[in-house]
């Protein structure tokens, strides 16, 4: 039984001071798991990959199963796509899918489902089978979009639309991608979310170069990677120089 779940049965049988042992034993915990996520985050920012995926190995071992499992996996599916490591990323992400969706975690869910054809893509595979993942993710995320839309937290929805534009965007429908994008920066603003706006404009100068309007494009870029450049994100400083070379190459 979910323990939150718990907590509000306790709270109806009258059993305050057990009701309040059980939220604060919650809060303790997930408070630890963001501490340990900013950890991880930390050393993956300054490309010390081996590091973060030590961390979360051992984690694994630790978590027993269940959505906990499932972000860890998928955790560790992102950090093995950061170092290169395509393969083994796509086994962990797969897994991620599987066990977030088996312990009924549907936006978690709907992350792996959308990172699995994203660590492909960056990884340049050439299966023709590649644009139906990318539909079928794009689906998932539609679904939960519509279907969870009361229960999710701005910047959740954030994250969920910004990948719902890059799966519109892997179709060609770049006007209607850039639009979903728009939102997905006023979203950021409402969360505070420095980092995930400057992510939405990674993905927007993306966007704007497949429309070959290449000023723009510019503009965006060097304003997200004048962010990454800050915080020494190395993975993304890495993406964003490597668009900047391609707008450069199609002036």
């Amino acid at each position: 039984m979910d323990r939150i779940q718990r907590a509000v049965e306790l709270f109806q049988e009258q059993k305050t001071t057990e009701a309040l042992d059980l939220v604060l034993q919650v809060l303790t915990d997930r408070a630890e798991i963001q501490r340990a996520e900013h950890d991880r985050l930390e050393l993956r920012n300054r490309g010390e990959y081996e590091a973060a995926i030590a961390q979360i190995n051992q984690a694994i071992q630790e978590a027993g199963g269940g959505e906990l499992l499932g972000r860890l996996l998928h955790d560790r599916g992102t950090t093995l796509q950061g170092a290169s490591r395509f393969d083994e990323a796509l086994v962990s992400l797969r897994a991620a899918y599987l066990v977030r969706r088996a312990a009924g975690d549907a936006i978690g869910a709907s992350y792996s489902a959308f990172q699995i054809p994203m660590c492909r893509n960056l990884a340049g595979d050439p299966h023709d089978d590649l644009l139906e993942e990318f539909r079928q993710a794009k689906n998932i995320l539609s679904q939960i979009l519509s279907e969870e839309a009361a229960k999710i937290e701005v910047a959740h929805e954030g994250n969920l639309r910004q990948n719902l534009a890059f799966c519109l965007q892997r179709e060609g429908e770049h006007e209607s991608a850039l639009e979903m994008y728009n939102e997905v920066l006023s979203l950021r603003e409402q969360a505070d979310d420095q980092r995930g706006y400057a992510m939405t404009q990674a993905r927007i100068a993306e966007c704007l170069l497949g429309l070959g309007r290449l000023d723009e494009a510019e503009s965006t870029a060097q304003a997200a990677l004048e962010y990454f450049e800050k915080i020494q994100d190395q993975n993304r400083i890495q993406q964003l120089r490597s668009t900047l070379e391609r707008i450069a190459e199609k002036r």
